[in-house]
């Protein structure tokens, strides 16, 4: 920070004692109608905002650096530092000027940090926004993490080889971590920003004590914390300290936390959330480009009708479940919904008119809902009989027990909505400062001061008529200005006949104006009205916000049932419109998929366009070694059989003829490489790492979807670790993998791996086409048609034809023979070219040729008939 200068005036004073305490933010301060950033924020938010840096005085010849946003546009100024990851303070003027002694008192209202966003308006509405608290100095690591404008709080521990997968799953947008970690973070996540606070928060004896008098529980026993969830305890105490400190208002909306247990959920590392393409698509899109929309998981699925729905059917596709009898439970309540067009419909067209009941009941209970916002949640909570009544109207819902205790915890918040409807007008404004937001005949005290100002009104309306009949001048009027008030004006020419109780207030070139002791008297009585009656509506929309903070619980336990009513309809829809059938998922281990599609890739093209498959990975072939060319389809076959197992184990539907799900506890998907040059790996290093953490991290009954390993090296090497890995997945880990290759040289494999089995995806060759199949058929392929794809792709004639010779060289055990240099253009021509510059025939004839066919006889035949070709000429 600059230096300071000795004799600072007092507001510079003020300035530096508010800037100690936040010196690691840029501080917004309140100076009017502007917040003002000085010294090096001034510096700072000039560069970032591009506003003008300019000086103030502060005494005798000092000069600081300052710059300033008006407080009506500093909504978007401050929305662009939180984006750039800067952390800002907003200070207040927290008294009226106009009643001050000497300075106005100033202090900090609100931290705003990327993790703690409360404005709707910067928000995703189908997101958590988290703000997560890391302990990582122990094994297993502490976890927690809150949703401010949700006010979900969230426990949970990881042992080192999940951690970056729970990370990855909040997709938070700040991080917490003990001073002293290393940077960058050994877990890095993309788009977070890390905060460091001090070691001593993350103790868990004082998160202990925080968290029962939080919530007024004599042990944690109640909120399921067990002895060896101390990390998560400490993380979860440094999370709130730092959280109230950026709300000093409190959190009053906080629910009760929840402790996630690993095995829980299936954790899914961030190569295979990316190459699933569940909720981002692999490769960036360009906006309105072909494929731009549609392009992932999370596309197709979310058909959610509120924002609560929306959020939460993101949670349920990063976190699948792993207990079979959790997972049965879901899939019965989407499957009545299925069977039940009508009642589904119904309750879809119900939940169709409530709005972000969630965040409107946290905003509310922070003190930041506007009026607006209340009537929103006004009406959302008067849609809720209807939506109860469809609940309750759903045939065989009973067979369902997660639809029973939805209706069990349903509370239809009867007597907040009451309230809210007799306050709030219809149509309540944008901000309590637009006035008339309270309903007339709610408050007494506020219709007597609206009588009282709008009889004033009228009298002054009046006023002009009744003093131009007294005066009989025609050209009287009465005016009103924010300096003078108001003021009856006369014209110079009849100023003579001005009555003697008219008190001058202000003379113009060609008018004076005037006031008159009964004006004076009325004007105090209107203006005093206003200014009280914006006091009292600001009383009562605060006083609704506190009446909805005292109903908060019950509001998140609607909000929550909601929510999953929201995701079950989602997903019965889906499943309805697009055939999707319902998975048996069980213990087992065997996964059997009849009649196979990929969701996404079904969506882009026709549906009897797309060629479905069955799989089958059991005991006796648990390990699929998968060949075929480039554009058959093995990609889309791993991808598949990928997200038809995590949409099972989420609890909905699959698309396909027949599932039976062997629930699996980890799900491995490595589908081509990047490098990473920011960390200094190459492709191959990057697909070496990412084949290693799946080789320590699976398990017998995980599943392993593989394609192409050791294609970044040589040829021999390739082919060795691939060998490798594929035995090692099959002999010591046991789990069930599907590994796609081009190495045909792995088919091989199944003569000595007892429980592998070879397919290919199937193409035909017509001449010197070919055309793919995508169909799945038992058997390894021989070849790998790479040649084929190239000239589909559109190499040139002559590349494809010295590819085919190189080829039968390299298959015949032979080096490559070299190519003579390029002949200039006017030399004379190779022997096996025509002066016309066209192919020799014996050329055209060999690239024809199918090497791989020929017997020994019938290649030294051939060979023979064309030399004696070449001798006699052409």
């Amino acid at each position: 920070m600059t230096p300071r200068v000795e004799a600072d005036t007092p507001l510079m004073q003020q300035y530096r004692e508010i800037k100690a305490r936040h010196p690691d933010t840029i501080l917004f301060f309140r100076m009017g109608d502007f917040y003002e950033m000085f010294e090096d924020d001034a510096q700072l938010a000039a560069r970032e905002l591009g506003l003008t840096l300019t000086s103030r005085n502060n005494g005798g010849a000092a000069e600081v650096p300052l710059a300033g946003v008006p407080a009506k546009a500093a909504t978007e100024y401050l929305r662009r530092l939180i984006g750039l990851g800067h952390r800002v303070a907003i200070c207040e003027q927290v008294e009226d000027p106009k009643l001050a002694k000497g300075l106005v008192r100033r202090a900090v209202v609100e931290t705003v940090t990327p993790g703690t966003v409360l404005a709707d308006d910067w928000l995703e509405r189908n997101r958590n926004n988290f703000l997560l608290a890391v302990d990582a100095r122990s094994v297993p690591a502490g976890i927690a993490a809150l949703d401010l404008t949700t006010g979900e709080l969230l426990l949970e521990t990881a042992a080192p080889e999940d951690l970056a997968a729970v990370l990855a799953r909040y997709e938070p947008r700040e991080v917490v971590l003990p001073s002293g970690t290393p940077s960058p973070s050994p877990f890095p996540i993309p788009g977070a920003v890390c905060t460091e606070r001090e070691a001593w928060e993350f103790d868990p004896d004082l998160a202990r004590e925080d968290l029962t008098r939080t919530f007024r529980v004599a042990s944690l026993d109640g909120l399921g914390v067990a002895p060896g969830d101390r990390p998560a305890l400490g993380a979860v105490g440094a999370l709130l300290r730092y959280a109230r400190e950026l709300k000093p208002g409190g959190l009053p909306h906080l629910a009760r936390p929840r402790m996630l247990r690993r095995g829980d959920v299936l954790p899914l590392d961030e190569m295979t959330r990316r190459n699933l393409e569940l909720v981002e698509p692999l490769r960036a899109q360009l906006p309105g480009s072909p494929g731009a929309a549609g392009t992932t998981l999370l596309d197709v699925l979310d058909r959610t009708m509120t924002p609560m729905g929306a959020r939460l059917l993101r949670s349920w596709l990063l976190a699948p479940l792993v207990d079979p009898t959790a997972i049965t439970a879901r899939l019965d309540a989407v499957e009545v919904l299925v069977g039940d067009a009508r009642g589904r419909d119904r309750v879809r067209e119900a939940l169709d008119g409530v709005r972000d009941v969630e965040r409107l009941a946290g905003r509310a209970a922070l003190g930041r809902a506007t009026p607006r916002e209340l009537g929103a949640l006004r009406d959302s909570i008067l849609r809720l009989p209807d939506v109860r009544a469809a609940l309750d109207g759903l045939e065989a819902r009973g067979r369902a027990s997660l639809l029973e205790e939805a209706a069990d915890r349903f509370d239809l918040l009867q007597d907040l909505g009451d309230e809210l409807a007799r306050a709030l007008v219809e149509r309540p404004p944008a901000q309590a400062s637009d006035g008339d937001a309270i309903r007339p005949g709610y408050d007494p005290e506020l219709d007597e001061l609206k009588d009282a100002r709008d009889g004033g009104k009228q009298y002054i309306a009046g006023l002009q008529a009744r003093e131009r009949e007294r005066t009989g001048i025609a050209s009287l009027k009465v005016g009103f200005n924010k300096v003078f008030g108001y003021y009856l004006e006369i014209t110079n020419p009849h100023r003579d006949r001005v009555p003697a109780d008219y008190e001058r207030r202000q003379t113009l070139s060609g008018a004076e104006r005037f006031v008159t002791p009964e004006l004076k008297a009325y004007e105090a009585k209107v203006l005093g009205a206003e200014e009280r009656i914006g006091a009292r509506e600001a009383d009562l929309v605060d006083a609704l916000r506190d009446r909805v903070a005292q109903a908060i619980a019950r509001v998140q336990t609607t909000a929550s049932a909601l929510a999953r009513l929201d995701v079950w309809g989602a997903l019965a829809d889906l499943a309805h419109r697009e055939a999707y059938v319902r998975p048996e998922v069980n213990d087992g281990f065997s996964i059997l998929l009849e009649g196979s599609r990929h969701p996404v890739v079904e969506r882009m093209m026709a549906r009897e366009a797309f060629i479905p498959n069955d799989v089958l990975l059991d005991g006796a072939g648990r390990v699929i070694l998968l060949t075929g060319p480039n554009m058959a389809g093995k990609s889309t076959l791993l991808r598949q059989v990928g997200l038809s197992v995590l949409l099972a184990q989420m609890g909905a539907f699959v698309p396909a003829r027949r599932a039976v799900v062997g629930a699996v506890d980890r799900l491995f998907t490595r589908v081509g490489a990047s490098d990473n040059l920011v960390r200094g790996q190459s492709t191959f290093m990057v697909e070496m790492s990412e084949t290693s953490a799946i080789l320590h991290g699976a398990t017998a009954r995980s599943l392993v979807l593989l394609d192409e390993i050791g294609r970044g090296t040589s040829t021999y090497d390739g082919v060795a670790i691939a060998w490798a890995v594929t035995e090692f997945l099959h002999n010591t880990i046991g789990c069930k993998t599907i590994f796609a290759t081009h190495y045909h040289e792995l088919t091989q494999l199944t003569e000595e791996l007892a429980h592998a089995r070879n397919f290919n995806v199937a193409v035909r060759e017509a001449g010197d086409e070919i055309v793919f199949l995508h169909r799945l058929e038992p058997g390894g392929a021989d070849r790998s048609y790479g040649i084929h794809v190239g000239r589909l792709a559109g190499l040139p004639a002559a590349v494809v034809g010295r590819a085919w010779q190189v080829l039968a060289l390299l298959e015949a055990g032979h080096h490559v023979a070299h190519q003579a240099p390029p002949v200039p253009p006017d030399a004379a021509q190779l022997v096996l070219f025509s002066p016309s510059g066209s192919p020799h025939p014996l050329l055209e004839e060999l690239e024809r040729l199918d090497v791989n066919a020929l017997s020994p006889l019938e290649a030294l035949n051939r060979l023979a008939a064309w030399k004696k070709q070449l001798a006699e000429g052409p």
